[in-house]
This record gives C-alpha cells, sequence and structure tokens, in this order.
C-alpha cells in the first residue's frame, strides 16, 4: 500500500518534456499527465492516433507513435505469414502492435521470445484473459536466445518476418540475425529496432552493403530511437 501511495505521489507532476512524451506513448505519462491527456486532449485526436499511442491502456509497452505505426503498416501492406519476434517485454509494445496487425488482416501470427519469467508470464496471462481475440495471433515462447526458437521455426521452413529487439549487445544482435539467415527467403521482411545504437553495430554493415537487403522503411529521431525495416532480394 506504501508503494502504491508513493507512485501516485511521484506521479502528481508535469514533467519538462510531457509534450515530447505525447509522441512517445501513453505509459511514458506521469499519473498527473495521464489524467491532462484523459479529459483534456484524447477528444482531439483521431482514433487512429489514439490507438497508437495507448495500445491497451492497462497493458504498459514501450515504442514511439511513429514506430508502432509502422510495424502495424508492415505486416498489414505484406501480409506474411508469419512473424517471429525477439523481446516480448511487458506485451504492451511491439508485441501488441504485430498481432493486432495480424488480427486485422484476419490471418497471420507472431510467435514472440522472452527471457524474463515474469514478463513471459504477465504478458502471456494478460493475452489470454484480457484480449482473446488478439491472442488468437500470437504465440508466447520463454528463452533467452534465437535458439530456443528450434522446436517450432522448423515446422515453418521459411520466415516470412522477423523483428529483432533484444538486448543492448551486437554480438547477440549478430547472433539472432546468423540464426534465421538459414530460413530468410526472396521478400523476408526484416525489422531492426534501436537502429542507431550499439545494438546494431556489427548487424549495420551486413545489411546496408551486402547486397541482399533493400531498406523498406525507415523511422529516424526525433520520431524513434531508430527503427528500420528491409525486404530481403
Amino acid at each position: 500500500m506504501k508503494n502504491k501511495i508513493l507512485f501516485v505521489i511521484k506521479g502528481l507532476k508535469i514533467t519538462p518534456n510531457f509534450k515530447e512524451k505525447l509522441t512517445h506513448n501513453f505509459h511514458e505519462l506521469t499519473v498527473l499527465e495521464m489524467l491532462i491527456y484523459l479529459i483534456f486532449i484524447r477528444s482531439f485526436w483521431d482514433k487512429k492516433r489514439r490507438f497508437f499511442f495507448e495500445g491497451s491502456l492497462a497493458l504498459p509497452g514501450q515504442m514511439y507513435i511513429a514506430e508502432r505505426k509502422v510495424l502495424f503498416d508492415v505486416i498489414k501492406e505484406k501480409k506474411p505469414r508469419h512473424c517471429f519476434e525477439v523481446g516480448t517485454y511487458t506485451g504492451g509494445g511491439s508485441t501488441y502492435f504485430i498481432s493486432k496487425a495480424f488480427e486485422s488482416v484476419g490471418s497471420g501470427h507472431l510467435v514472440t521470445l522472452e527471457n524474463d519469467p515474469y514478463f513471459y508470464n504477465k504478458a502471456k496471462k494478460y493475452y489470454a484473459e484480457k484480449i482473446p481475440v488478439v491472442a488468437k495471433h500470437v504465440e508466447f515462447m520463454f528463452g533467452d536466445k534465437a535458439q530456443d526458437f528450434d522446436k517450432i521455426i522448423k515446422l515453418y521452413v521459411r520466415v516470412d518476418c522477423a523483428f529483432l529487439d533484444g538486448a543492448e549487445d551486437s554480438n547477440q544482435t549478430l547472433s539472432q540475425y546468423n540464426y534465421f539467415l538459414p530460413f530468410f527467403h526472396k521478400g523476408t521482411i526484416l525489422m531492426v529496432h534501436d537502429w542507431n545504437t550499439e545494438k546494431t553495430r556489427e548487424l549495420k554493415p551486413i545489411l546496408l552493403r551486402g547486397g541482399k537487403w533493400r531498406v523498406y522503411k525507415e523511422v529516424k529521431p526525433p520520431e524513434s530511437v531508430g527503427l528500420i525495416v528491409f525486404e530481403m532480394l
């Protein structure tokens, strides 16, 4: 109870970057900022803008509005049969918008991997209990490396889409890419988050200069911390 009271007290403030956070996502707001948004701002935004900003209100999520929109739009435009995601976290960010896109298309599903048992169980439970229609398009997996997809990935023979958003570790990101590489084919969609950070340092030259990929979409700062989408040639 004490922690909840402290949380509310700390949240009763408006931060200097409140306006900027309105381009990010609802769950970055303080308690007071959330109230201001819900009472005074929300009604002036169109349905699409609210959707990408809010996500599922009771499910915390990361990523900015522009990033969420790109993930959603790419799935709707390219209509992959499936997408493999490294990094579920709470399930309210990329996981939610990719699976919502599959729901909107009416077919396809996301296979998402999380290495923290708390977040894995929380996300899986929330989807099953609160948004079962979306849950039909998601398969949650627990594991700490791409090889944990082994039992499922071979059933698909080919990978139509992959989203890399694991730890801030360039070696790990490269390892994830190399794992999926034998399953990629012409037209495969590869989405990479944190494109401008250490996370992609080793992978970046391979994708940009290897001749196998073309940039399909990219979101740059300040709208994103770096999100890029490639299509295999």
